[in-house]
C-alpha cells in the first residue's frame, strides 16, 4: 500500500510538468499576445538578425528575448516563439519546485507551485511572446546554480535575466547578499571569494548586453529610461494598490489576508522570521518600492508570486485548506470568473488609464480573456 501512495505521487509529479506545458502551448497557439510590447520585440530582433542594425524595443532594451522572438517568429511564426515561451514557463516552475522541496513538505511544495504556475499573470507569460518569463527562467536558474556551487554558471544566467528585465536586477542583488551571509555564517572563505567573483562577473556580462543599447542611444547612458504618465501620487497610489490586489485576483488576495489576519489577531501569534524570510521580504519591499515610482503593467510584479506565496506559507502557517483555496480561486480568476472593483477608461491608444467607476463588476477570466483578443491584436498593434 505504501509503494502504491508513492508510486502514484511519483506518477502525478511526473505528468504535472508537461501538463502545464501542455496547456501553456495549447493557448499559445491563438497567437503572440496582447501586448504591443511583443510586435515591438519582433520587428527589433527581426532587423538585427536580417540586417544587423539595432535599435531596441523599448527602452533601456531587452537584446536576448528579442533576438530569441525575433529570430524564431522568422523560422516558425508565433508557434515556434510561443512553444519557446511555455518550454520557459514549465521549466521556471520545475526549477521553482526544486528550490521549494528542501523547504516544504512534498503537498505543500506543489501546490505552492501550482497557485503560482496557474496565476493568470504567469499563464499569459507562458503562453504569449513576451520577455517576462525570460527574466523568470534565467533568475530561478542562477538561485538552483548559485545553491548548487556553480557561481560562474549562475553569473551567466543573472545576467540573461537582468537583460530581459533590468528592474530584476534589484532581486538579483538581494540574492547575491543573502548568499554572501551563508557564506559569512559557514566560514567559508573560499565560496565567499568565489561569489565575490561571480557577482562582479554578472555585472560585467549584463553591461557587455546592454551595449547594443549604449551604441543605439548615440553612446550615451540615455538608453537608462523609461516612458510614464505624469500622474500625481494618488495616481501612483491607486494604480500601485490596485495592480498588487489583482496580481493575485480579488478573492485569493482576500484568501491570503484573512489567514494573515487570522494568525496575527484571532491566535495572537508570534511570528519570528529566520534568515529565508527576511531575504523574502527584502525582495518584495525593494520590488514594491520601484512598482510605486512605475506602477505600469500588473506583470511588472511577476517575481513577487515566486516569493509572496511561499512567504505567506512558510512564516503564517495556513491550513491546508487555505492553500487548497488559493488554488481553487486562483484557477476561477484565471479561466472562469473575474470579480473586479474597478470599470476603468482607458485613453484614445488603449495605453493608459484615465478614469474609473468604482463597483463589483463580472468578467471573464483573466486568461480566457488575453486569449480571446490575441488575433486581432496583431492588426491593432500594426506589425510590420
Amino acid at each position: 500500500m505504501l509503494f502504491q501512495k508513492t508510486f502514484i505521487k511519483e506518477r502525478g509529479l511526473s505528468i504535472a510538468f508537461p501538463m502545464i506545458f501542455l496547456l501553456y502551448v495549447l493557448l499559445g497557439l491563438s497567437g503572440y499576445g496582447n501586448d504591443c510590447d511583443t510586435y515591438l520585440m519582433l520587428k527589433t530582433g527581426r532587423n538585427l538578425l536580417l540586417t544587423g542594425f539595432y535599435v531596441p524595443s523599448r527602452t533601456p532594451g531587452y537584446l536576448i528575448p528579442e533576438i530569441i522572438i525575433g529570430g524564431s517568429s522568422l523560422l516558425g511564426g508565433f508557434y515556434l516563439s510561443n512553444v519557446i515561451s511555455a518550454l520557459l514557463g514549465a521549466g521556471t516552475l520545475y526549477l521553482f519546485w526544486r528550490l521549494l522541496r528542501g523547504i516544504f513538505t512534498r503537498s505543500d511544495a506543489i501546490l505552492i507551485t501550482l497557485s503560482v504556475g496557474l496565476n493568470p499573470y504567469f499563464v499569459i507569460a507562458s503562453s504569449s511572446s513576451m520577455d517576462y518569463v525570460y527574466s523568470l527562467f534565467f533568475g530561478i536558474a542562477g538561485i538552483t546554480l548559485l545553491r548548487t556551487r556553480k557561481f560562474f554558471i549562475a553569473a551567466l544566467a543573472f545576467s540573461l535575466a537582468i537583460s530581459a528585465r533590468l528592474s530584476n536586477s534589484l532581486i538579483v542583488g538581494v540574492v547575491y547578499a543573502w548568499f554572501l551571509h551563508l557564506r559569512i555564517r559557514d566560514e567559508d572563505a573560499n565560496g565567499f571569494v568565489r561569489l565575490i567573483l561571480s557577482g562582479g562577473l554578472a555585472i560585467v556580462i549584463s553591461m557587455l548586453l546592454f551595449v547594443p543599447s549604449f551604441v543605439a542611444c548615440n553612446r550615451t547612458l540615455g538608453f537608462l529610461t523609461y516612458a510614464i504618465g505624469n500622474w500625481t501620487f494618488l495616481g501612483h497610489l491607486s494604480r500601485f494598490l490596485y495592480k498588487n490586489i489583482f496580481l493575485f485576483g480579488l478573492f485569493p488576495f482576500v484568501v491570503l489576508m484573512s489567514s494573515i489576519v487570522w494568525k496575527i489577531i484571532v491566535t495572537r501569534s508570534q511570528l519570528s522570521l529566520s534568515g529565508t524570510g527576511l531575504m523574502a521580504l527584502a525582495i518584495v519591499l525593494l520590488h514594491e518600492v520601484l512598482f510605486f515610482k512605475v506602477p505600469l503593467e500588473i506583470s511588472y510584479l511577476l517575481p513577487l508570486i515566486f516569493v509572496i506565496v511561499p512567504f505567506w506559507v512558510f512564516v503564517f502557517h495556513p491550513r491546508k485548506v487555505a492553500l487548497l483555496a488559493l488554488l481553487g480561486l486562483t484557477i476561477v480568476y484565471s479561466f472562469f470568473i473575474n470579480i473586479d472593483v474597478l470599470n476603468i477608461k482607458y485613453n484614445a491608444s488603449g495605453t493608459e488609464a484615465i478614469a474609473a467607476k468604482i463597483g463589483l463588476f463580472i468578467r471573464p477570466g483573466v486568461v480566457v480573456n488575453d486569449v480571446s483578443r490575441r488575433l486581432s491584436a496583431s492588426g491593432s498593434c500594426k506589425l510590420n
